[in-house]
């Protein structure tokens, strides 16, 4: 979407006191990312819609300029037609996620946000919509999942990923806002050859092919794949699923109810 759109929508939002109707949110995805115009306490603007995330951020440098306590803080926070008084924000350096971006990034809706409504997301065209449990529409297709929800409210299903020596299956984190195709658990993954594996963790600079990596019985061969420390994941989790592997189809992340919703593209 062309920045010139984009400010037209935050300011729409700004200006609203009450939303015309919850639900359907502007979106655009930059840099494969999803990317919703939100606002926290009257700091509007681009927010990466982040279901991997655990807590919502706004880029601290935003946050000082707005003269917010940091590191923590509490807001209130407009999303999808919704106005969510009194949340918990943390102020938090965003320059190595979104440094690439070709406009500023206000934050990143997280799923400390997210996880207690329903969500609906396709990536191209873009679509993302909010509703409150007893708000959503019907699906009348989709194939209904069991999705574990972390304590931190993020999403997990199962995916396999392997190379020339073992495959490992289990849990990994549905990350709508991650910038590679995969990340998996640092202690889970070596990455031979290279010189500083810190630089294959998110902000870093490397990142190394996955010989396959297989989710809903679909696999894709030699996918962008960076580590993830352990001490960011939920318990159990084997790595995080990006937007590469979840563009493949169209979503609904049921959080309250620990479902999920996989539609085929139209």
């Amino acid at each position: 979407m062309p920045p010139a759109v984009r400010a037209l929508l935050a300011a729409a939002l700004a200006a609203s006191a009450c939303p015309a109707r919850a639900g359907e949110m502007a979106c655009w995805v930059d840099r494969g990312v999803l990317v919703v115009a939100a606002e926290i306490d009257g700091v509007t603007g681009d927010f990466i819609l982040d279901t991997g995330t655990a807590r919502t951020q706004v880029h601290a440098d935003r946050a000082e300029g707005e003269g917010f306590a940091t590191p923590e803080f509490r807001a209130d926070v407009r999303l999808g037609g919704y106005r969510l008084p009194d949340r918990p924000i943390l102020a938090a350096s965003l320059d190595a996620r979104t440094f690439y971006f070709p406009t500023p990034v206000a934050g990143v809706i997280g799923a400390d946000i997210l996880s207690a409504y329903v969500l609906d997301i396709r990536y191209q065209p873009c679509r993302a919509a909010l509703w409150r449990p007893d708000e959503a529409p019907p699906l009348d297709e989709g194939v209904n999942l069991a999705m574990t929800v972390s304590p931190d409210g993020r999403p997990l299903l199962e995916a396999a990923a392997g190379d020339e020596a073992q495959t490992q299956a289990g849990p990994f984190v549905l990350a709508t806002g991650l910038d590679v195709a995969a990340r998996l658990a640092d202690d889970l993954a070596a990455a031979p050859g290279i010189a500083k594996p810190v630089e294959l963790l998110p902000g870093g600079v490397a990142l190394r092919p996955l010989k396959s990596l297989t989710f809903q019985h679909e696999t894709w061969r030699d996918v962008s794949t960076g580590l993830v420390s352990r001490a960011d994941l939920p318990p159990g989790a084997m790595g995080e699923l990006g937007p590469e592997i979840l563009a493949r189809w169209r979503w609904r992340f049921d959080f309250p109810q620990g479902r999920a919703t996989l539609a085929p593209l139209d």
